[in-house]
């Protein structure tokens, strides 16, 4: 886990520097040994944004000796994992529209073997009945619906 830790010293300087810690692993100062007038600790995460087409990677660069945030080149400390991130999505969310569900009408067959179903489509009103594929969707079922209609 990351920290920045803020401290002030009795001569006046001011320093902020990101440490590591490891899980359950305390951060320890010494205020008179060092002479510390201040200190104050926070969780840190680098702030990243979200890049159009490549994924977000922590990557050690040998030539230069430095650890840094891909693609943004972003230096960052040792240790740093993924979890260490805030990856910033600035793309607005495109909000799918809600399908309602398709209006229906249930008819209870007259030979007595069942039920069809009447729906509401975009291409008109469809029918599950033999009827409607003999008569190209113009059924009884159908024209009682659009009586109502």
């Amino acid at each position: 886990m990351l920290h920045e830790v803020t401290t002030i010293y009795k001569d006046g300087r001011e320093t902020t520097e990101i440490v590591h810690t490891k899980p359950g692993e305390q951060l320890t100062i010494h205020p008179q040994r060092d002479g510390i007038v201040f200190c104050h600790k926070r969780t840190f995460k680098y702030k990243v944004n979200k890049h159009p087409r490549l994924p977000i990677c922590i990557v050690y660069l040998p030539a230069s000796d430095r650890w840094v945030i891909s693609p943004y080149d972003i230096e960052c400390v040792p240790n740093t994992k993924y979890t260490d991130l805030e990856i910033i999505d600035d793309k607005p969310k495109v909000e799918k529209p809600k399908v309602e569900k398709p209006k229906t009408w249930q008819f209870e067959s007259s030979s007595g073997d069942g039920f069809y179903e009447v729906r509401m489509t975009p291409y008109g009103l469809k029918c599950n009945c033999f009827g409607a594929i003999r008569s190209k969707q113009n059924c009884k079922h159908i024209k009682q619906v659009r009586a109502e209609l």
